[in-house]
């Protein structure tokens, strides 16, 4: 099957140019589909878990589907299979990743003295202003990162301003 290749609005190019189009492949959308379940389920967990034995479980399964060739129903769900466990794996690993990085339980609730810069624009509520600070050589237990909040009534709030150095 040839068809005319156009530009994104569909519009054949200049030139006349040809090509054989993709053949349609729904084992691909079906793949995308079981990735995108394998997050959600990640999600409906009450805790992490170890995100190895998932990613091992989906790199065997994905070796044996490429066995089954002659078998392309088992050889389907195998791979969804794969891509299911690969979409937890990846989903569990990127959580595990983003919880890494909190301030230290016997640091809570303890005033610290840190520099930084105000990444972001300072959002207003009704007791003040909420801002993202990226702490310059954080200690350790102090995440580089830092969502604060600024309370009406202290001064400088009229300052705070992206980029700006504290």
């Amino acid at each position: 099957m040839d068809f005319s290749v156009g530009d994104i609005s569909g519009r054949p190019r200049s030139g006349g140019g040809r090509t054989r189009a993709l053949p349609h492949n729904p084992a691909m959308e079906y793949a995308i589909v079981a990735f995108a379940l394998g997050v959600l389920l990640c999600q409906q967990q009450a805790e992490l878990l170890a995100w190895q034995p998932f990613m091992a479980g989906a790199l065997l399964l994905g070796l044996a589907g490429c066995r089954l060739a002659a078998r392309p129903r088992a050889r389907l769900t195998t791979l969804l299979g794969a891509a299911l466990l690969a979409g937890f794996a990846y989903a569990d690993w990127r959580a595990g990743l983003r919880l890494a990085d909190h301030l230290a339980p016997a640091l809570i609730a303890q005033d610290l003295v840190l520099t930084g810069q105000i990444e972001d624009l300072p959002q207003a509520f009704e007791r003040g202003l909420r801002f993202r600070f990226r702490v310059e050589n954080p200690p350790a237990g102090v995440p580089s990162l830092l969502n604060l909040s600024w309370y009406a009534g202290r001064d400088p709030v009229r300052r705070l301003r992206a980029g700006s150095q504290w």
